[in-house]
């Protein structure tokens, strides 16, 4: 078994893969890495399979020292990562041996950075999936963030001897939508300002729904959900305040505001590296493709 210690935590880290499937009728949320993308390029570039768990790092990274010799790779947001205080290169394989320190900073770049380890991460499996619920307090490690002198520990597999090297993705705060199964709830003036203006992703976001602060939208008169209706992630909502909610990979089954539009899964995976305080844009897709 190979391992390390978390020296510090981050400010929320969490074992994710590529989440839970088809168990929201049950109210179990799909859960997993909210950019599954950079997930699956961590751990292609050691070998493994794309399914593998990784630790997610969100906002700040963690400071882990390194118990036995192994691999990793580093994805998505550039978090200043260094190796025992040299600068390091993400999207590439990368030799660690005992006593090795990874620490990082707070992220120059994006929101979330995924690491991958050569091996199978060590971790409760719950449904199917050994992603962290921290609602539910299943998967991952004890259902929590990991904290501060923890031990992660991982089955250890050959370890590589190529040096793979990716690009990650050009970071993106346009992102593409399509018209929800309540769109024609909102007035025609609210149509015209979901995609006209710039949103700010407030600081009250998290994995169950990032809020968006902008100019307030409108349902039309007498127009109201009678009852809770079935939600996905990347799913929009529009509470009564006007101001909409995109569901995330922790949301809940059902809910009772509209669903005035939904992102496509790619531009899921873009929301997941813009960070709090930060700016989007939507675009609406053809409004009669509503797929």
């Amino acid at each position: 078994m190979g391992s390390l210690k978390v020296i510090k935590p981050g400010l929320l880290t969490t074992i994710q893969d590529q989440g839970r499937q088809g168990l929201l009728f049950y109210a179990i949320p799909r859960c997993g890495a909210i950019d599954r993308q950079a997930s699956s390029q961590a751990n292609l570039i050691l070998g493994n399979p794309a399914s593998y768990p990784t630790l997610e790092c969100t906002g700040l990274a963690p400071h882990l020292r390194f118990l036995t010799k192994t691999q990793i790779a580093i994805s998505g947001a550039e978090m200043d990562w260094k190796i025992n205080g040299k600068d390091i290169a993400t999207n590439k394989t990368l030799n660690i041996e005992p006593s090795d320190i990874l620490t990082g900073a707070v992220p120059k770049t994006g929101f979330r950075s995924y690491i991958a380890i050569k091996g199978l991460i060590e971790a409760h499996n719950f449904a199917g999936s050994f992603s962290t619920d921290t609602y539910l307090n299943a998967g991952g490690i004890a259902g929590r963030p990991i904290t501060k002198n923890v031990t992660i520990e991982w089955k250890d597999e050959p370890l590589s001897d190529t040096n793979m090297e990716l690009k990650s993705p050009a970071l993106e705060n346009t992102l593409q939508i399509y018209a929800g199964p309540e769109y024609d709830f909102l007035t025609e003036n609210a149509m015209a300002k979901l995609i006209s203006q710039i949103y700010t992703i407030r600081t009250d976001s998290n994995r169950t729904g990032i809020r968006l602060q902008g100019k307030e939208l409108s349902i039309r008169t007498n127009i109201n959900l009678t009852e809770s209706v079935p939600v996905l992630s990347g799913f929009i909502q529009l509470p009564p305040s006007g101001q909409p909610i995109i569901l995330l990979n922790d949301c809940q089954s059902t809910g009772g505001y509209p669903r005035i539009a939904y992102l496509n899964k790619s531009s899921i995976y873009k929301l997941g590296q813009v960070p709090l305080n930060g700016k989007i844009k939507l675009n609406i897709c053809d409004l009669n493709q509503r797929s």
